[in-house]
């Protein structure tokens, strides 16, 4: 999709006629027609923005997105492997309005949070815990577990 080079979490919005994507070091939400267009900011996760503050993960439903922040550092181990450093700063859950680019916070929580997934009745799948997105962990590493809460977006 056209100007969507370097986005790193994405969702279908507003019933498949937009695009919603995250960038890397960047708490700002960016929305592009699916049909291809101009770019726009939707809103900012957090306020005021914050350096290494990351969005791992987004998921909409119709106009309402859902992402989940962390206070981390992205490091480069080797020119293929990104490794996230955790700052131990915010650890939200966070909905922003498509029409009116508010944030609000949903929750809070003490382990890394990531890769949140809504149903289309509102219900939302997210990941507490591991060490980083999409349920990638390995031997060692903190366990992960899946935490569904019910019509967190109506």
């Amino acid at each position: 999709v056209a100007r969507t080079a370097g986005a790193t979490g994405y969702s279908l919005a507003e019933s498949g006629t937009s695009i919603v994507f995250t960038l890397r070091d960047d708490n700002r939400l960016y929305q592009v027609p699916a049909s291809g267009g101009a770019v726009v900011t939707v809103g900012q996760a957090t306020s005021p923005a914050l350096p290494g503050n990351q969005l791992f993960g987004v998921s909409c439903l119709g106009t309402t997105c859902v992402v989940a922040t962390d206070s981390a550092t992205l490091t480069r181990l080797e020119p293929s492997h990104l490794f996230p450093m955790l700052n131990g700063g915010l650890r939200e859950l966070r909905s922003i309005s498509l029409v009116t680019g508010s944030s609000s916070t949903l929750a809070s929580y003490q382990s890394v949070i990531s890769a949140p997934q809504l149903s289309p009745r509102g219900d939302l799948v997210l990941q507490v815990g591991g060490l980083w997105g999409h349920l990638e962990t390995y031997e060692g590493s903190e366990q992960s577990d899946l935490y569904l809460l019910i019509g967190v977006v109506h």
